[in-house]
């Protein structure tokens, strides 16, 4: 699956191969598209995990118990970070809708249609996200006080 070229957020993921769960996996995943992949600095290590579940029947761990995972090196590898894909919040939806703002005026100023559609594709998206993640947490758009 290709990704829509959205900014991955780096997160932990649980991830199961055989009989083997995997928890705390530094994982990339598009908040746009939903694309996920594990994170290219610890993918090799992850890559022996794979070989060995061929021999285990079944069994859970945590990534960062077997193998040494610099969290701050990977935490500055990606523009955003949040501790579990559930946790993309208000803020990180806020800057990621920011950010594709930017990119679109970019767009426009380089009379670039192609990238613009795309822009304002996944500003539409974003949006949509970010209205019911706004809805799910009970709130409503900020509105002005009255007489005001």
């Amino acid at each position: 699956m290709q990704c829509c070229g959205a900014l991955m957020v780096g997160t932990k993921a649980k991830i199961q191969v055989g009989g083997i769960v995997v928890a705390n996996v530094p994982f990339l995943v598009c908040p746009v598209c939903g694309r996920g992949e594990i994170h290219p600095k610890v993918y090799g290590e992850f890559e022996i995990i794979e070989e060995m579940s061929e021999h285990i029947e079944s069994a859970f761990f945590y990534f960062d118990d077997v193998t040494t995972v610099d969290w701050d090196a990977l935490k500055e590898s990606v523009p955003f970070w949040v501790n579990d894909e559930e946790e993309v919040d208000e803020r990180l939806l806020t800057e990621l809708i920011d950010h594709t703002l930017d990119l679109y005026g970019a767009a426009e100023h380089l009379a670039d249609e192609a990238w613009s559609e795309e822009l304002r594709r996944r500003f539409s998206v974003l949006a949509a996200r970010y209205r019911d993640r706004l809805a799910f947490a009970g709130k409503g758009p900020h509105e002005e006080p009255a007489g005001g």
